[in-house]
């Protein structure tokens, strides 16, 4: 839902038909079969860079992008399993993770990367990241990195120079408390001895740059 006819030459597609505020063109609703088939896409993407000896891989469901928009409560009011409650809205990546487990060594690690707050009404905030992170961890997630932001708060995502040094940690950190597994943290980090301290404080266990 965040592109456009005029840069793909096809419609967006998405989980449902809601356009994007900064893109402003309808997108398509995915039907339960086109859902399957993404899902084996993501599966064999991963096991072919499995295969090409990366040391993992990293699901983007961040920023408004596809699967972020499938787990958004603002992007997704399908009716089918995809749709609804939080487990549903989840059960893409969870059917990803399990795929790519079944196709990969099993320590493969795979990682997912989530909005922890769209800052749009309706949309992801942190109590429902939180229960998202439970969920990834059930489905064997190897950690999360956790952002902010979608294009209709960009600012948010791509945060302006007077953004507060690693003002998403204290996000990051929730899920953190609520997860077995690893959480990386990300956003607005200059400073190597602000990095080492948000993990020395074990705020988070992982600083993405």
């Amino acid at each position: 839902r965040q592109t456009a006819r005029s840069i793909t030459g096809m419609q967006p597609v998405a989980p449902s038909p809601i356009p994007c505020k900064v893109m402003k063109e309808v997108p398509r609703e995915l039907s339960t079969e086109e859902v399957h088939e993404i899902v084996g896409k993501f599966v064999m993407a991963a096991r072919r860079a499995y295969l090409a000896g990366y040391d993992g891989v990293e699901l983007h469901a961040a920023h408004g992008y596809l699967l972020n928009s499938f787990l958004s409560p603002y992007t997704n009011k399908r009716k089918d399993r995809y749709g609804g409650t939080t487990e549903n809205r989840t059960r893409i990546i969870g059917e990803i993770l399990t795929g790519i487990k079944q196709r990969v060594d099993p320590e493969f690690p795979v990682i997912v990367r989530i909005s922890a707050d769209e800052f749009v009404e309706g949309g992801l905030d942190i109590s429902e990241s939180v229960r998202i992170a439970k969920w990834l961890e059930s489905y064997g997630a190897a950690a999360i990195h956790v952002s902010t932001g979608i294009f209709e708060t960009n600012d948010k995502n791509v945060d302006p120079m007077s953004a507060p040094q690693g003002w998403r940690i204290a996000l990051a950190e929730q899920i953190k408390r609520a997860v077995n597994i690893p959480v990386i943290g990300v956003g607005v980090i200059r400073d190597p001895e602000v990095a080492n301290g948000f993990v020395e404080e074990g705020r988070v266990d992982l600083i993405a740059l």
